[in-house]
Order: structure tokens, then sequence, then C-alpha cells
């Protein structure tokens, strides 16, 4: 799917607009919400990945997509956000609620040791599920080429600057005035291009 169709999907998710399926009047469980703001974003990598749009109407405009690749995207997220996440939801919650009656240290009010163990087994679920939808698109691929490239654009960055400031005072005028005269000339031969003579600007907004 496009990526605006996701991201307006993920939006309406967020603020509780809801157009195909009813929310429940009360929470699914007691649990923390981190495992359903986990779980959305299972729901969103995997239409981010899928392909809903026929391909013998690629010849329309491009807005007939846009626009139905966002209600189907609406649809598909309250599906899974209503649907799917609040019965996996509640059914771990009567599991929860089974283990803690076989313990003997589940009274009749909501105790925070329910509260944080269910909120740690529905955030473990989701984020099983996460993994392996992440596993499944190439998403730890791109994870770990982006955060590869990351790490080394740091390393550089910290490079430079340690580097710099290592400088003496006229060491460093210098390289500043190394920089802005490369940055110069690469504007003035971009200006020179008749389809990229507004990528500069004028002469002093180079400068």
């Amino acid at each position: 799917m496009q990526p605006s169709a996701v991201t307006i999907a993920g939006l309406l998710q967020l603020l509780g607009v809801c157009f195909f399926f009813s929310p429940p009047e009360d929470h699914c469980s007691p649990a923390p919400a981190l495992g359903s703001w986990v779980f959305l974003l299972v729901i969103l990598c995997f239409l981010w990945d899928v392909s809903i749009y026929p391909l013998r109407y690629m010849h329309m405009s491009g807005y007939w997509q846009l626009l139905i690749e966002t209600v189907m995207a609406i649809f598909f997220a309250e599906l899974g956000a209503i649907i799917i996440w609040c019965s996996l939801e509640r059914v771990l919650y009567g599991i929860t609620e089974g283990f803690l009656n076989m313990l003997g240290i589940n009274g009749c009010e909501p105790s925070a040791i329910q509260y944080w163990l269910l909120g740690l087994i529905t955030t473990a679920a989701s984020g099983a599920l996460l993994w392996f939808i992440l596993e499944a698109t190439d998403g730890m691929f791109y994870l770990e080429r982006h955060s590869r490239k990351l790490k080394r654009n740091l390393r550089q960055g910290w490079a430079l600057m340690s580097c710099y400031l290592r400088m003496s005072k006229a060491a460093r005028c210098r390289a500043v005035k190394a920089c802005q005269l490369a940055t110069r000339k690469r504007c003035s031969r971009k200006s020179r291009r008749p389809q990229e003579e507004d990528e500069c600007g004028e002469e002093d907004e180079c400068n």
C-alpha cells in the first residue's frame, strides 16, 4: 500500500476514530495500552507490505488508488485493532486471571501485580508478532541496514568533531573557509544548469 494510506489509517487508530467497527464500550482488558500500540505497529507493517490495488487498474488516476487503499487500510486496521487484538487480549486476561487464582494472590479488586503481569504478557505477545511480521516482510533487513548506516554516520561525525576540537584556532578558521569555498563552488556549478537554476537561488544565498 501507499505510505500515505497506511499513515492515515494509523493516525485514525491513534485518535480513536472508527468507521467500520464499533469499539467496545469498556476496555478490552485492564492491561496497559503498550501491547495494543505494538500490535497497531504490527498491523501497519503488514499493510505497508501488502498490495491490494489491482494491477489492471493502474492506468487510472493515482487518486483512485490512494482512495481505495486508504479505505482498505482503515478497514483492516480497525479489524485488527478492535476484533483480533481485543479477542486476543481478553484471552490473555483470562489466562492471567486463572494463573493468579492458582497462586491465591488475586483479589476481587484489580491489583498492581495483575496490572503489570498482564501488561508484560500482552506486550510480549504483541512484540513476538512484531518480530514475526518484520522477519516475514524483510523489515529486519532494512532495520539492520539503516542501523549500520546510522552507526557509520555517527562514527564519522564523531571523528570529524574530535579532529575539529583538536585543531588550533587558526586551523579551525582555515577548515571553515575551505568548507564555505567548496559549498560556494558546488552551488555555482548547479546554477549553470538551466533545469536546476532554482536550486541554489541568488549568489548571496549560497554564500
